[in-house]
C-alpha cells in the first residue's frame, strides 16, 4: 500500500469539523427527545434528523477533494464518501417518510460501517493525509462503540417491528443498550484530539 502526500484545500478540513459540531448538536438533540414531551418530542427529532442531513452532506462535499490512493481502491475518499452518502440518504428517508425509521436504521448501521472502516484505513496511512486533523488509536475505539451503539438500536428495533407482543420490551433493551454503547463512545472520545471531539454521527 502508497503512503503517497494527499493535500486537501485547507478549508476542507475546517467544514469537516463544522460538520462535526452539527453532528454533536444533533446528537444532543436527539438525546433530549428521548425524554417524553409530546409534541415538542417531534419537533426536536425532526431538528435533529435535519441536522444529521445537513452535516452528512457536508461531508459528501468535502470527500470529493479528498485524493484517490494511486494503489487501494477501498481508500479513505471512497470509504468517507460512502459514509456520507449513506447517511444522507437516511437522514433524507427519515425526513420524507418516518416509517421508513427501520430501513433508515439499517442505512444508519452501513453509514458507520464504512464510518469505521474508512477510519482503520486513515490510521493505517498516518502519512497519506497530512492536512486532516490527526487521529489517535482512541477515536477507532470511538467509532467503533457508535457503531455497536446504532446496530443495537437497528437489531432490537427489528425484532420489535416482527414480534409486536415484544416490541415495548425490545425498544426498551435497544435504548438501554445504545446508551450504554454511547457512554463508553464518550469515554473514548475524551481521550481523542480536540479538533474531532465533536464528530458525533447518529447513534
Amino acid at each position: 500500500m502508497s503512503d503517497e502526500l494527499v493535500l486537501v484545500p485547507e478549508w476542507v478540513p475546517i467544514t469537516d469539523n463544522i460538520a462535526g459540531k452539527i453532528f454533536f448538536a444533533g446528537f444532543l438533540i436527539n438525546r433530549i427527545k428521548d425524554i417524553p414531551m409530546g409534541p415538542v418530542s417531534f419537533v426536536l427529532a425532526a431538528i435533529s434528523i435535519s441536522s444529521y442531513f445537513l452535516a452528512y452532506s457536508l461531508q459528501i462535499l468535502t470527500s470529493c477533494y479528498y485524493d484517490k490512493s494511486p494503489t487501494d481502491f477501498f481508500d479513505y475518499q471512497l470509504l468517507f464518501q460512502l459514509q456520507s452518502i449513506c447517511g444522507a440518504a437516511a437522514s433524507l428517508m427519515v425526513i420524507l417518510n418516518p416509517e421508513l425509521w427501520l430501513a433508515c436504521l439499517w442505512f444508519f448501521v452501513i453509514t458507520n460501517i464504512f464510518w469505521y472502516l474508512a477510519e482503520i484505513y486513515r490510521q493505517s496511512h498516518p502519512t497519506q493525509y497530512p492536512s486532516m486533523p490527526s487521529q489517535p488509536k482512541h477515536y477507532l475505539e470511538y467509532t467503533l462503540w457508535l457503531t455497536i451503539a446504532i446496530t443495537c438500536s437497528a437489531i432490537m428495533g427489528a425484532i420489535a417491528a416482527y414480534f409486536p407482543l415484544v416490541s415495548v420490551q425490545m425498544m426498551a433493551i435497544g435504548m438501554i443498550l445504545n446508551y450504554l454503547a454511547t457512554i463508553f463512545a464518550f469515554i473514548a472520545n475524551a481521550q481523542t484530539d480536540e479538533p474531532q471531539k465533536t464528530q458525533l454521527k447518529f447513534a
